[in-house]
């Protein structure tokens, strides 16, 4: 599907998604490595409680780092920017959150997730929602 942005067109892709299965502490994970993209939802989770958690959305070399401590299980995170954050960025669990655009455009995007703890084996796993920007 097809959608006009101003003289832009935007083109609807399939979610990039991430199941990582007994992720090593402290790699990071790519999700997403875009070009001329356009982000409207993210979503990270992992299966196991306890996991301190970091995100890594990088937008035209500009770095949003999200960090979600002492994640529950199967509980989904959804990244939100905050501009009186030192980093940015932070996480929240709140649910409205997941309903709302993000709207992050740029000509590269890359997206990449890890936990930084050992609290068991469970799996990392996110989802973007993005468009294409021709």
């Amino acid at each position: 599907m097809k959608f006009h942005a101003g003289s832009r067109i935007a083109t609807q892709q399939a979610d990039a998604t991430l199941n990582q299965a007994a992720p090593v502490q402290n790699t990071w994970y790519r999700i997403l490595d875009a070009i001329n993209a356009r982000l409207l939802a993210v979503r990270f989770l992992v299966t196991v409680t306890n996991e301190d958690l970091e995100y890594r959305i990088v937008v035209d070399d500009i770095q949003y780092l999200v960090q979600q401590a002492g994640a529950v299980a199967a509980t989904p995170y959804f990244p939100i920017i905050n501009i009186n954050s030192a980093n940015r960025a932070s996480g929240t669990t709140v649910q409205y959150e997941a309903q709302r655009s993000f709207l992050i455009e740029g000509r590269h995007i890359v997206i990449d997730m890890r936990k930084t703890t050992n609290a068991g084996a469970g799996n990392l796993q996110s989802t973007v929602n993005y468009q294409r920007l021709m």
